[in-house]
């Protein structure tokens, strides 16, 4: 009955340790949102700028960031002016950051009607990046509310790290190599995703490119743990980049 007791209380305990966690994880999120919507329901191109390029990682889609942006592009339809038109190139291509469907006939109205060929241009990249960005939000997006309150950028790089395209692998790579080094969590994920990398066709650049990056942030550790993955990737790889990479990681290793 004692160990019955126990056994219940802890339960109980781990339920309640993870429903904060996820509580604290989605008042994070709401925050974030709040913060990114009151950024763009302002004037201030400075610092929307400043904070437009953090929304390629975000995952996010939500109309209450991307509703001030429509409208500022959608104003800038029929400017010529060279400032003007070039802040709203900028709005179209994070416009298609959102993924969101919402957003593709206002991009598609400035591909087409917009009074500058500037902004024609780059809504028409922005509907490419649409079609990306709403394969991948939901990726980076996974599982956030679980997230360690304080932890969502690492959560969305790992979800980035563990993704089947490898154009968004990359980017995850990326940002783990110039912010996330340092981070178990998100190192422990490339070398896990490393032993996994093995047989690469010399015809999958985006691949190769992917795994170059990995490799660079597991050479920059300098934590010998890495070695045994850094040594199956080599033995199991011909390719002369993913080899130089991991030689090189290696090395440091």
């Amino acid at each position: 009955m004692k160990k019955t007791l126990i056994a219940v209380l802890s339960s109980g305990l781990i339920f309640s340790t993870s429903f904060n966690m996820a509580i604290a994880s989605q008042s994070d999120i709401a925050q974030e949102i709040n913060s990114y919507a009151e950024v763009f329901s302002g004037s201030n191109y400075i610092k929307q700028r400043s904070v437009m390029d953090r929304l390629a990682w975000a995952g996010l889609s939500s109309e209450q960031v991307y509703d001030p942006i429509e409208e500022k592009l959608r104003s800038s339809l029929d400017t010529k002016d060279k400032e003007k038109v070039e802040q709203a190139s900028w709005f179209a291509k994070t416009l298609a950051l959102s993924g969101n469907e919402k957003y593709r006939p206002i991009l598609e109205q400035a591909s087409t009607s917009a009074k500058s060929a500037k902004l024609k241009k780059y809504s028409k990249t922005a509907l490419k990046r649409l079609d990306k960005y709403k394969a991948w939000n939901p990726v980076i997006s996974q599982g956030l509310a679980s997230a360690p309150t304080g932890q969502l950028e690492e959560a969305r790089v790992i979800n980035m790290l563990n993704a089947s395209d490898y154009e968004l692998v990359r980017i995850g790579a990326k940002r783990a190599y110039k912010e996330f080094s340092d981070s178990h969590q998100v190192v422990s994920s490339i070398g896990k995703k490393l032993e996994t990398e093995t047989n690469i066709s010399k015809s999958e650049d985006m691949r190769i490119d992917a795994v170059a990056w990995l490799l660079k942030v597991i050479g920059g550790t300098a934590n010998p743990e890495y070695r045994t993955v850094v040594e199956n990737v080599i033995a199991n790889n011909k390719n002369a980049k993913i080899r130089k990479y991991a030689k090189k990681a290696l090395k440091s290793l």
